[in-house]
């Protein structure tokens, strides 16, 4: 005889749904390649701000719609920050100092130290995005090779609980510490911005 019945199952299915409510999650994808995480479908969706925080924004800065989305951005006068890690390659670096002169109101890259542990995308300070590196990378034993098949849990603001707060504070703290890529990060209208 089995220790509960399926009543039992969909109770619990139904209280780990209250739960994941509390913490203002709304839903998840099995890989990022689902349209609702896709990075182009983040940024369009994006009013006044895009945070990402990654390895390398190789799926953002080689796409060709990633510059028309920071042109629509920059005319909204909103902001986009990549806090990506600073063991990526020089052409990498390069492209994305281009890109931060071609929008220097819009764009500010910077480089964290060590690797980053979560790829987190926070849309207009209201969604979050976020995963972990697989294992291999957490653990300082590979590279993300499979960043497409990463899960993704999407968080909005509302709920009391919600993770959404606790993650734009860790961007926040991580930007801080981080160095800017092109050296100067004295945007007037830009410098030490904050979630809050």
């Amino acid at each position: 005889m089995p220790d509960h019945s399926p009543l039992d199952g969909v109770q619990e299915l139904a209280r780990l749904a209250r739960v994941l409510s509390m913490f203002g999650v709304v839903g998840g994808t099995e890989t990022l390649t689902e349209d609702l995480v896709r990075p182009e479908k983040c940024m369009r969706r994006a009013q006044r701000s895009l945070h990402f925080m990654g390895f390398g924004a190789g799926k953002w800065r080689s796409e060709p719609w990633f510059r028309e989305e920071l042109e629509r951005i920059s005319r909204r006068e909103g902001e986009v920050r990549f806090l990506i890690a600073q063991v990526i390659d020089q052409r990498a670096l390069d492209a994305l100092a281009t890109l931060q002169t071609e929008f220097p109101n819009t764009l500010q890259v910077r480089l964290m130290e060590g690797r980053s542990l979560f790829r987190i995308v926070i849309v207009d300070r209201r969604q979050l995005i976020v995963s972990h590196y697989g294992h291999e990378v957490i653990l300082g034993n590979g590279q993300n090779a499979q960043g497409w098949q990463s899960p993704q849990l999407i968080v909005e603001d509302g709920a009391e609980w919600s993770l959404l707060t606790p993650f734009m504070i860790l961007y926040n703290d991580v930007w801080e510490r981080s160095v800017p890529l092109n050296g100067d990060d004295s945007s007037p209208q830009r410098s030490h911005r904050s979630f809050e």
